[in-house]
């Protein structure tokens, strides 16, 4: 089985990352989890127009696991502790992810 690739955080930057990750796996079969304690994804390069009044704030919100490719994991928890010896992540829900790589 493929590496597990553990994503902290499911901003544009996260969400970019981990669909990144699985149009390029090339196959490899590496799993990729991300974590984040809400589920409302806000497109910030959206919040350019509204001070001119072509968006507005609410428009700009989105689902997280809306924007995740079909294959990413998404766990909607707060991230309690990472324990790096232990290759680990913590979630308050007592879930733990194993990881072979961390993005944070």
């Amino acid at each position: 089985m493929g590496k597990h690739i553990v994503i902290l955080g499911g901003g544009t930057a996260g969400t970019m990352t981990a669909n990144r990750l699985c149009r390029t796996d090339g196959g490899h079969g590496a799993r990729v989890t991300v974590v984040d304690q809400d589920d409302d994804h806000l497109y910030q390069p959206g919040l350019l127009f509204v001070p001119f009044g072509l968006a507005q704030p609410h428009h700009l919100v989105r689902s997280r696991p809306r924007q995740l490719d079909a294959a990413v994991d998404y766990k909607q928890a707060r991230i309690e502790r990472v324990d790096l010896d232990a290759r680990t992540v913590h979630l308050a829900d007592g879930i733990r992810l194993s990881y072979d790589v961390l993005v944070v």
